[in-house]
């Protein structure tokens, strides 16, 4: 016992003393210059702006990864302002991993309507989006020389846009890289949206149906016929 007291332990002892005159110190600094303490309301209401603060730079960075001629795109039919609301009012996660599935001819307005959706909830929700091309999307699932890819990325979006699926180059490896992303977001109820120029017989042929039945599982599904008669709903 006596050791303990005689040989105190190493470090940064806490005197008590010390701290009450730092804390008068600062006390009478703040008095003297006529400084206000925030409240707790005041400090909780910083924290609110720093956060969105924080979020709306967030939503800045992931806009500005879109083509510059949607930035502004706006959703023109009714099934993707449907789509949008569904999944903001989705109170359990099965409901709010519901997909989208957008196909039709080239220039019949996919992209715009995609990016539309990922605009929204870019800007209006805050609600990070990953929106790739599948050619870029592929190549960068690619092992690097380390071994590792960035499939990690498209996994864990909240909400992943693949745009123009079927334009890449398919092989085996793409099939089964493709299976492991929308077996992950399916498992984990993440949506995924994907626009092809493909019918859905071609897509099942040039994938498989294990990697279009996790993709579309659960999904709406919408043809774009053209930008003036812009959709209908077809089975895939």
């Amino acid at each position: 016992m006596t050791g303990l007291l005689t040989n105190p332990p190493t470090g940064y002892p806490w005197d008590m003393m010390a701290s009450s005159k730092l804390e008068a110190r600062i006390a009478a600094i703040i008095a003297e210059r006529g400084i206000q303490p925030a409240t707790d309301e005041q400090m909780e209401a910083k924290e609110r702006e720093i956060r969105q603060e924080m979020a709306d730079r967030k939503a800045q960075i992931l806009l500005g990864r879109l083509d510059a001629r949607y930035r502004e795109a706006i959703p023109r039919t009714a099934e993707s302002v449907a789509w949008l609301k569904r999944y903001l009012a989705a109170e359990t996660p099965q409901d709010r991993g519901r997909g989208l599935v957008l196909l039709g001819p080239t220039r019949a307005g996919k992209t715009w309507e995609a990016a539309a959706i990922a605009r929204a909830l870019l800007v209006r929700h805050r609600i990070p989006v990953q929106f790739v091309e599948a050619p870029e999307m592929m190549a960068a699932l690619r092992p690097n020389a380390e071994g590792a890819s960035d499939i990690g990325q498209f996994m864990a979006a909240p909400v992943l846009i693949i745009d123009d699926l079927g334009a890449e180059r398919t092989s085996e490896w793409t099939a089964e890289q493709l299976f492991r992303l929308a077996h992950y977001r399916d498992v984990h109820c993440l949506p995924t949206i994907f626009t092809s120029n493909l019918e859905g017989a071609q897509l099942r042929e040039r994938y498989g149906d294990r990697v279009i039945n996790r993709l579309v599982e659960g999904a709406t599904l919408i043809r774009l016929v053209s930008p003036e008669r812009p959709f209908r709903e077809t089975p895939l």
